[in-house]
């Protein structure tokens, strides 16, 4: 009629995994509740053992089934249960997480349900969300106060930038000043020398103009003076 295979595993977290390996139902006996049955004996721990998953690797058609009997095909809370899937191919890797408070659980006599203790318990767990949220709350605050300090730091280090970029400027300008003052003080000093030689070069080629001129005044009276040539007859020329 109906068939179901598992295994309880120790995953190398430490976790007990209950694995589904089959769920099987003959076709005429199909749609009459007895798969949903057998989900519910292997998520009952008194019967199968104590685990912390139940696992089963789901067919495409199967998913529906599973995901109604509180399975989840989760890739991320999955992926925990990554080395399972070596075993199977071609099907989804699907996961029930069981309640804190099990049917074992349940049946220990040491296990009180009573109302007195519920409260106790819900006011332990009031007082210490209180305190959570308290302490968040501080955090959050001095966290506030802390970027408000250190805006106002960063505001105070961006005017001393902005102060210190303006006299970068002012100093780079004077600079400028100075270096054309030199440039042009250098260059007035140079068109004095360059003048100074081109004067020095004029007076220089006067004065040898000025030796110049007598020395031929007396090679044209020299000319004048120089003695008649004569032929060999003694006959002046």
């Amino acid at each position: 009629m109906a068939a179901a295979c598992y295994e309880l595993k120790i995953l190398s977290t430490g976790d007990m995994v209950l694995q589904l390996s089959l769920l099987a139902v003959r076709k005429r006996y199909r749609h009459l509740g007895i798969g949903s049955y057998m989900m519910e004996l292997l998520k009952t721990q008194s019967i199968v053992g104590k685990y912390d998953t139940l696992v089963a690797h789901a067919d495409t058609d199967a998913i529906g089934f599973f995901k109604f009997h509180g399975l989840t095909d989760d890739p991320l809370l999955n992926d925990q249960f990554k080395e399972l899937k070596d075993d199977w191919t071609n099907s989804i890797l699907m996961s029930y997480l069981p309640p804190f408070t099990t049917d074992l659980e349940m049946r220990n006599p040491v296990f009180s349900l009573s109302l007195r203790e519920v409260e106790m318990n819900m006011d332990v767990a009031r007082s210490q969300a209180l305190f959570a949220y308290q302490q968040q709350v501080m955090c959050v605050t001095r966290l506030l106060e802390e970027v408000k300090i250190l805006r106002k730091q960063l505001d105070l280090k961006r005017e001393e930038v902005d102060r210190l970029n303006s006299k970068l400027e002012q100093e780079k300008r004077k600079r400028h000043d100075i270096e054309n003052k030199f440039l042009m003080y250098r260059l007035k000093n140079t068109k004095e020398l360059l003048d100074n030689i081109a004067s020095d070069s004029d007076d220089q080629g006067l004065i040898e103009r000025e030796h110049a001129k007598p020395g031929t005044q007396e090679q044209e009276t020299a000319q004048s003076e120089e003695p008649p040539f004569q032929t060999t007859e003694g006959a002046g020329v």
